[in-house]
């Protein structure tokens, strides 16, 4: 049997981060009488609620608040729009990205908390030096307040699984339960998952004798040992036989079975058994042969009581997979005249200016990282024609579509062997014509507006998430190489389990800032450095996904696009 406790250690931890989390961003920021109203109360108890957890132990006040009322409002702003609460592994995750921040690592393994701006830049090596202003705090506050309200907020988020990455590799884990022993239809190493149908934990078994009788025999035999390679007792009073199906009564109990039927020819039949409980043995006896075509199947009922080994047992083997974090770094700077000019003519500060630019196109551009990557390794492909047929209506035509939607999630489920949620990524055009369903078929999410980057528009069918790729997202797409087009719909299934899903996630360190000293040249410069997993699930990842192409092209249909009829082409002369 493989160690599985690698596995339950990673539940546990993703367990007791994500319950840390919503302790004092969520559960604190209510009391006896609901949510506290007086909103400096408020994130005062989620302050005191977040001082519980280690992590915070060293944490100034001043950062501790932002990050409690960043991730607080997040939390409820997912809520709001999704009608749940955010996964426990993706608040872990949050969790521990913060914790890879604050914490140093010391001689004796243990976690200890050092300054703020200490821990965090002696994680890369760095003086805390650049960090010690108060720019530099306040860049420390607003980027470990970001990292939860960043991860919920990004629209590939909900097709992927997010692990915990404390080291320089992660990985993920993937527990297969395998048959321990051979008994009934398994042989020791058979999986066993959700679609399995043989016979394994049940005793009261069923065996064909003679799948076809050759109309010349009958007296037939039949014994335990040749299906389950022992002898072994069966249970008194509980024998039968099937003659072609039809079920005899039970034996009397005192290694007799007696049966009457009547065959073919309308001649009556007497069966006579004798039953031998100790091995699980049968002789059957006919009075007449058995018609050609008959089949004779014994149905008995094994003794665990006289024999416990039989009991059969279940093993976990895990299989693990490593996966290592990537870099990234991005840079902006300005000149010390720049600088002042914009304070003084416009109050900009440019700094500040400049790393929130830097730290949204991060954020950014990891999303499209992710959707790059999902189009270009999906395999899986399908489509239908969204024409309305002139002679349907459009409740039937609603029917076929909803079928055929159900049969693609079906297929992921299929592939995948999961209990899947299930989401889109749509086209510019296949999310306006699922915007023009009727709200029976597709709800907007409230207060819906358009708009210029990837974003979630509402749900298809009361569960399947839609998402909308802005016509200017697919043409660039296509110019990098991963081909989507705005007809395009890449469906998605992930199951709420840790670890199953499509796409793989998770920062090893976040966008950590560092504040350059001014050059000679009068030169100041912002960088954002960090490395993180965004990948496709090494086992299987590419089976979690479809590409349903939607066409406009059934002759006499209607163009949900532009209205029109479509019209046959005519042939060239």
């Amino acid at each position: 049997m493989t160690d599985t406790s690698e596995y339950k250690q990673r539940v546990a931890d993703i367990t007791r981060r994500s319950n840390s989390v919503m302790s004092f961003a969520a559960a604190a920021q209510f009391d006896e009488h609901g949510l506290i109203k007086d909103s400096n109360a408020r994130v005062q108890k989620m302050m005191e609620a977040a001082r519980k957890d280690e992590t915070f132990a060293d944490v100034p006040d001043a950062v501790l608040s932002q990050i409690c009322s960043a991730w607080g409002e997040s939390i409820a702003d997912y809520s709001r729009t999704f009608g749940r609460a955010p996964r426990a592994e993706v608040l872990a995750n949050a969790h521990q990205l913060l914790e890879n921040v604050l914490v140093q690592t010391v001689g004796n393994g243990k976690p200890r908390m050092g300054g703020i701006e200490k821990s965090m830049l002696e994680s890369v090596g760095m003086s805390s030096d650049a960090m010690s202003s108060q720019d530099g705090i306040m860049h420390q506050a607003i980027f470990m307040a970001m990292i939860l309200p960043t991860s919920l907020g990004a629209a590939t988020s909900d097709a992927c699984t997010f692990i915990p990455v404390p080291r320089d590799q992660s990985k993920i884990y993937e527990i297969i339960n395998v048959a321990g022993t051979t008994f009934g239809d398994y042989t020791t190493g058979d999986k066993l998952d959700m679609q399995s149908v043989g016979e394994y934990a049940q005793f009261r078994r069923r065996y064909i004798v003679e799948a076809s009788a050759d109309g010349n025999t009958k007296t037939f035999a039949f014994a335990v040992k040749n299906h389950e390679g022992q002898d072994v007792p069966i249970r008194k009073g509980r024998s039968n036989i099937y003659i072609s199906r039809r079920k005899s009564p039970q034996d009397n109990g005192e290694g007799t079975l007696l049966h009457t039927f009547v065959n073919k020819s309308g001649a009556t039949v007497t069966a006579t058994c004798t039953v031998n409980y100790n091995t699980g043995a049968l002789q059957l006896n006919f009075s007449e042969n058995l018609d050609a075509g008959t089949e004779l199947a014994v149905e008995v009922e094994l003794n665990v009581e006289a024999k416990p080994d039989i009991i059969p047992i279940i093993n976990q083997e895990m299989k693990e997979y490593t996966l290592f974090p990537s870099q990234y770094a991005i840079a902006a700077e300005h000149s010390v005249q720049a600088a002042y000019d914009a304070q003084r003519e416009f109050g900009i500060d440019l700094g500040q200016l400049q790393f929130s630019t830097l730290k949204n196109y991060l954020s950014h551009e990891q999303d499209m990282l992710r959707l790059r990557i999902m189009s270009w390794r999906c395999i899986h492909t399908d489509q239908f024609d969204i024409a309305l047929p002139e002679d349907m209506s459009f409740d039937v035509w609603g029917t076929i579509f909803k079928g055929k939607m159900l049969q693609v999630m079906r297929d992921i489920t299929e592939r995948t062997k999961s209990t899947s949620t299930f989401g889109i990524y749509a086209g510019s055009d296949a999310a306006n014509f699922l915007k023009q369903l009727p709200p029976g078929m597709f709800s907007l999410v409230a207060n819906y507006s358009q708009a210029p980057y990837v974003h979630f528009v509402g749900t298809l069918f009361g569960n399947i998430k839609v998402f909308e790729i802005p016509a200017g997202v697919c043409a660039a797409l296509n110019k990098v190489g991963s081909s989507f087009d705005p007809y395009d719909m890449l469906c998605y299934g992930r199951d709420e389990n840790p670890g199953k899903a499509g796409f793989v996630s998770g920062d090893a360190v976040p966008a950590v800032p560092f504040v350059h000293p001014t050059t000679p040249g009068l030169k100041n410069r912002n960088t954002l450095w960090g490395s993180a997993i965004n990948d496709m699930h090494p086992r299987n990842g590419e089976d979690y996904f479809t590409r349903l192409k939607l066409t406009v092209s059934k002759e006499g249909g209607i163009d949900f696009k532009s209205g029109k009829r479509i019209q046959a082409e005519q042939p060239s002369s």
